[in-house]
C-alpha cells in the first residue's frame, strides 16, 4: 500500500531515509524456541546452534539475530536432538490452554528427566563409594606394610648379631639364667 497525501490525494514522495528499515515479523513461537535455545547454549550460541542445525554459521546467525524465523525442518532437527524435549516443552508453555495429550505427557516426560537424575546421582555415588573402597583397601595395605616394617626394624639387630656370630663360627646360645634364678647367690658368706 502506497503512502499518499491526504490534502492532495496524491502519492507521497517518501525518501528512503524516512522510510524504516522493514523487518520481518519474527513470531512468538520463534521468540520462544530462540529464547530456549539460548538457554541451552548461553555461551556461543551462533556456533552450537550452526552445528545442533546442520547449518552455516551465517545461518544460525540470522536466526539468532532474528533475521530469518526457523524453518519447519529446523524445529524437526531440534525436536530429534537431546534437548529437544526443551524446546517442545517451551512451545507448549505459551499454550493458551494445553490439550489433554499435553497434560498427560509433561508428567511423564518429567518423571522421566527425574529417573534420568537419580540415575546420574546413584552412578556417581557408588563411583564414590568404590573410590572409598579402593582407598581403604590401598590404606589397609599400607598400614600392613608399615607394621611390617616395624617388626623387621626391631627383630633387625637380633638378627645382625645372630648372622655375625655364626659367620664367625661361634655358637649361638642364649643368656645364662641369673644367678639369683639359678639358687647361687654370687660371694654369699664368702669373704673375698
Amino acid at each position: 500500500m502506497a503512502a499518499s497525501c491526504i490534502a492532495s490525494g496524491e502519492p507521497a514522495k517518501l525518501r528512503s531515509s524516512e522510510v524504516g528499515r522493514s523487518l520481518p515479523q519474527f513470531g512468538a513461537t520463534n521468540e520462544t524456541i530462540l529464547r530456549k535455545i539460548k538457554d541451552i547454549f548461553e555461551t556461543k550460541t551462533v556456533p552450537a546452534l550452526a552445528a545442533l542445525l546442520g547449518v552455516t554459521v551465517k545461518t544460525a546467525r540470522n536466526r539468532v539475530e532474528r533475521e530469518r524465523k526457523f524453518t519447519i525442518d529446523e524445529l524437526a532437527t531440534m525436536m530429534h536432538s537431546d534437548h529437544g524435549w526443551e524446546v517442545v516443552a517451551a512451545i507448549m508453555a505459551d499454550a493458551p490452554r494445553p490439550p489433554q495429550w499435553w497434560r498427560i505427557c509433561a508428567p511423564v516426560m518429567n518423571a522421566a528427566e527425574i529417573r534420568k537424575m537419580q540415575m546420574v546421582a546413584q552412578r556417581r555415588v557408588a563411583n564414590a563409594l568404590e573410590d572409598a573402597l579402593d582407598a581403604d583397601q590401598d590404606l589397609t595395605a599400607a598400614i600392613e606394610r608399615a607394621e611390617l616394617l616395624a617388626i623387621r626394624a626391631t627383630n633387625e639387630p637380633r638378627q645382625m648379631g645372630h648372622e655375625a656370630r655364626s659367620s664367625a663360627g661361634l655358637r649361638d646360645r642364649g643368656m645364662a639364667a641369673p644367678a639369683k634364678a639359678r639358687g647361687k647367690i654370687p660371694y654369699a658368706g664368702r669373704s673375698r
